[in-house]
Order: C-alpha cells, then sequence, then structure tokens
C-alpha cells in the first residue's frame, strides 16, 4: 500500500475499503486486470464519434492552457485517440495494453514511466484521462512520487457524489478501477503527494459522459503540503480556491490564444524515447 493510503482510516464496505469522512474508497484485494486486445478495441471503436471529438477538443484546449516549454506525456493511451488528434503537439505515452504499446512503439513516442533514466524533468505535463484510479498501490505511489517539481498532473476521473453508494455507480469496475473520490476527496488525496489544485472543470460531462470531471494539479512539494495548505487557507481567504474545490461556473474566455509547440521531436522509428537517450 503506497504511504498516502496508509494516512486513511478505513472501514470494509463488501469488497471495498472506505473513509466516509475523507471521501476515499479503495478495492480491498485488486486482481490483476487483463488489458488484451478487446479492451483496445473497445476504445477504438469509440473513436471519430461526435461524443470523443467533445472531449478530447475540451482535452486539448486545457492541455493548451498548462503547457509550458516541455513534453507532454500520455499515460494509458487507450488506442492513442488522444495523441492522434495532438495536432500541433507532439504527446509521447505509456501504457500497459500490448496493442498500446506497440503504437507507441511504431512511432517512436514511448514513454517508460518505470524506466530508471525516464527523463521526467523533460515533460511540462503528465495527462491520466480515465487512468490514475487503474494504477496499483504501489506504481501509483511511485509514478506520482517521481513527478517532478513544477511539473502539472492533468486527470479526468469519475467521482463519487456518495463515497458510501460507490458499489452502485457505473464506475464501478472491480479489479478496474481500484480508487474511487468525492471531488474534495481527491485533491486533499492529491496533497498528500505535494500537489495542489489548480483547477476543476466538467467539460466531459457536457460532453455526456456521468460524473468525470477533469483536474489540473501542480507539484509544488516531494512530500505532502497539508500543513501549508491549510495555513495559507486561514491566513487569506483568497487562497481558498486555489486549494479547495471551486464550485463556481468555469470563466468563458474573451479570446482565442495560438497553442504552443512542442520542443519534444516526433521520431518516426522503432525505438522508444527512453532508448533514445540511453543510448
Amino acid at each position: 500500500m503506497n504511504i498516502a493510503l496508509k494516512q486513511y482510516r478505513f472501514k470494509k464496505h463488501g469488497d471495498l475499503l472506505i473513509d466516509k469522512e475523507k471521501g476515499i474508497a479503495i478495492q480491498e484485494n485488486p486482481q490483476k486486470f487483463d488489458y488484451n486486445e478487446e479492451y483496445f478495441k473497445h476504445y477504438e471503436s469509440l473513436e471519430n464519434t461526435d461524443s470523443a471529438w467533445k472531449i478530447n477538443s475540451g482535452r486539448h484546449k486545457i492541455l493548451e492552457e498548462f503547457y509550458a516549454h516541455n513534453g507532454v506525456v500520455d499515460i494509458g493511451i487507450g488506442s492513442g485517440d488522444f495523441i492522434k488528434s495532438a495536432g500541433p503537439f507532439t504527446i509521447y505515452g505509456y501504457d500497459i495494453s500490448q496493442k498500446s504499446r506497440r503504437y507507441l512503439l511504431d512511432n517512436g513516442i514511448m514513454f517508460d514511466i518505470y524506466a530508471r533514466l525516464a527523463p521526467y524533468e523533460r515533460v511540462s505535463v503528465f495527462t491520466c484521462w480515465d487512468s490514475l484510479e487503474h494504477f496499483s498501490f504501489k506504481d501509483q505511489g511511485m509514478f506520482l512520487k517521481r513527478i517532478v517539481l513544477g511539473t502539472h498532473l492533468i486527470v479526468s476521473m469519475p467521482i463519487m457524489d456518495d463515497i458510501i453508494e460507490t458499489s452502485k455507480s457505473k464506475h464501478y469496475k472491480p479489479n478496474e478501477h481500484l480508487y474511487y473520490f468525492t471531488r474534495q476527496g481527491f485533491v486533499d488525496y492529491m496533497v498528500k503527494w505535494g500537489f495542489v489544485s489548480m483547477k476543476i472543470e466538467d467539460f466531459e460531462m457536457k460532453a455526456g459522459r456521468e460524473n468525470v470531471y477533469t483536474f489540473v494539479f501542480n507539484k509544488v512539494a516531494n512530500e505532502s503540503v497539508e500543513k501549508q495548505i491549510k495555513e495559507a487557507i486561514e491566513n487569506s481567504s483568497s487562497n481558498t480556491k486555489f486549494f479547495k474545490y471551486d464550485d463556481s461556473e468555469p470563466t468563458k474566455e474573451t479570446s482565442e490564444e495560438k497553442p504552443k509547440a512542442s520542443l519534444f521531436k516526433r521520431k518516426r522509428k522503432k525505438k522508444s524515447y527512453i532508448e533514445d537517450n540511453e543510448s
């Protein structure tokens, strides 16, 4: 179990362990899930639909807002639809599905998050569209810990209105989804890994998805920042929205900004990004 999860007081509810007060549930004894070719084909079948276009448009818009000077890495690429629709962005990726990995390797855009020399410092933004809740407890902790200070992490995730009712949700998927959160529960969980919440969006729900929110985090410390956040909120009410869930309507942009070009170069060869930089 990762370090952050040890800080909760879980109670058993069926096959889930739930901390109702903190808005988090985890699967008690997860078994290995098979991300096979059928799984890949399911996501492939969703490509080129009206819903997929709306979701990817929203994802790229929020990515452009927080993209800086370094690369973008998508964790859990599915069929690669987000990467394929990247436009001016060059997006690297990682996945445990063999079919997805083959796509990344064939296009020279593999970023192996588990590699010892993985260049985390070259990444400006990691995206986890419906993937962070799939990580094993140990692997998720490793990934969040290795992200360097100043890096943004954008996560889309199904959210529970009532954590006790998790097993009744359409998003309850034993062995596939290992974590479940309320909105504030997820924000508070990420604080334990040194991340602060910058923004929360609901564009995927407007595109037809049920209770799927998008969170933007920035890593500000290599340890929990709960104490600093509490002090900041107590000292200045203006900081509350920065650290806590903002329930107000998103502000509409009055002007369009051109997306920034990526400094990552797409390499059309059968080698991973890590292999290129270790040779």
